[in-house]
């Protein structure tokens, strides 16, 4: 089969990345940047990754389902084989994210749910080298990622939010030692996310370091009581974000044995409307079950 010049666009761009996520040199693939700007599209440019886009925006919409999820997904690869932009990849990053954050982990399917991060992580790549050519330009020059991050702009915010919260999740499952080998670039990373668009995703910053100071407080550098603050004020920013009150309960509340904040806030998140933020349904309803299933191990948590 013939490859056409926006195929080879997918390839360069997967290959593009040198920041370590599964190696242990942090240059070892320091050498990949082929991809010219000339060939990156700003928007789909043709009807068939216009018709895939649409399609898959429209399956999108019952993301609850997982079925619907996945043929969505593959839509819009269809429209990023046809038409790369930072647009379709970065719905590509949200929508693998939401497929294992949700589906698979409240299914307990813990391989699908690695190998799923993982490919959130490299639609974010794709995104980011899309929507940010000087960071692009950076990385190729042989930049490292917390250095080049000052040439991502609030184009590149969605980009940057959707890695680091997969690369997150990710890091969480491989243990400790893992989550201590990314924590600086994570932190770099939301620190320049905060520098662009702090409330961006419903307070995801304040969210994600709320996160990010619990399971670093100790002998990683974390705070608790930064912690507490950045939950606070994601919640303050998008009160109807079940997910917040989710992920004060299972790491702060529990790293700090406090079992009245608990289940306090997992009732909270199940007494709330789900669908409060229109857009947000099937993020609160799937919250609200892993709220449930948190309840249901209130004892061997306290």
């Amino acid at each position: 089969m013939q490859i056409g010049i926006k195929n080879k666009l997918l390839i360069s761009l997967g290959l593009i990345f040198t920041i370590p996520l599964f190696s242990g040199c942090g240059a070892s693939r320091q050498g990949a940047f082929n991809m010219d700007e000339k060939d990156l599209v700003s928007a789909s440019t043709s009807e068939a990754a216009a018709t895939a886009l649409t399609a898959g925006d429209t399956l999108w919409n019952e993301r609850g389902d997982e079925m619907k999820l996945t043929e969505g997904l593959a839509k819009w690869e269809a429209a990023a084989a046809a038409s790369p932009n930072h647009e379709v990849f970065t719905k590509l990053a949200r929508g693998y994210y939401f497929l294992a954050d949700t589906h698979y982990a409240l299914e307990s399917k813990k391989e699908l749910k690695d190998v799923t991060y993982e490919k959130a992580l490299s639609a974010a790549e794709k995104a980011l080298a899309a929507a940010s050519t000087g960071y692009r330009d950076a990385r190729k020059a042989g930049t490292s990622h917390e250095d080049a991050l000052k040439f991502v702009e609030k184009d590149g915010v969605a980009a940057l939010y959707w890695w680091s919260s997969a690369l997150g999740k990710w890091a969480a499952t491989k243990g400790f030692t893992t989550r201590l080998k990314y924590k600086d670039t994570l932190k770099k990373t939301m620190e320049r996310i905060s520098e662009l668009d702090p409330s961006y995703f419903y307070g995801g910053f304040h969210r994600f370091m709320g996160a990010f100071e619990t399971k670093t407080a100790g002998l990683a550098g974390g705070s608790l009581e930064k912690a507490k603050e950045h939950f606070e004020q994601s919640v303050a920013i998008a009160p109807n974000y079940l997910g917040t009150k989710v992920l004060w309960a299972d790491y702060y509340a529990t790293k700090t044995n406090d079992k009245d904040l608990f289940v306090r806030l997992l009732n909270e998140v199940i007494a709330a409307d789900a669908s409060a933020v229109p857009e947000l349904t099937p993020e609160n309803i799937s919250e609200q079950a892993k709220a449930k299933a948190l309840l249901e191990e209130v004892d061997d948590r306290f």
